[in-house]
């Protein structure tokens, strides 16, 4: 088994006070039984702390390794979660985040090849 181990620190998605550094996720080419561990990491630019209500994966095969419930004010966090290719060809799965002040979850889409 192959374990591909990816994090990615640069902050890309906005809203008015949570920024999350990754919203779409192309692993390329994975063999069929690999896994890939993934880091996403979230800043809170808010004055207040922000509360995680809920983090659903589409799938089985994405699995969360560590979660988070709450960012205090000008913090970063993050949270681990690992896709573990299941079947072969080309996939698109999900992980949404969704916070209880926010009525929208963040959507993080997982796409690529299964060989």
């Amino acid at each position: 088994m192959t374990i591909f181990i990816i994090t990615i620190s640069c902050i890309k998605q906005n809203t008015n006070y949570i920024q999350i550094n990754e919203e779409y996720i192309d692993f390329k080419t994975l063999k069929r039984d690999s896994s890939l561990i993934k880091t996403i990491y979230i800043k809170n630019t808010y004055p207040d702390t922000i509360h995680v209500d809920t983090i659903t994966t589409s799938c089985e095969c994405v699995t969360m390794i560590r979660k988070i419930k709450k960012i205090p004010p000008h913090q970063k966090d993050s949270i681990i979660f690992k896709f573990k290719a299941e079947e072969t060809g080309y996939i698109s799965r999900g992980l949404s985040i969704l916070f209880k002040d926010r009525q929208e979850p963040f959507q993080i889409i997982i796409e690529g090849e299964i060989i």
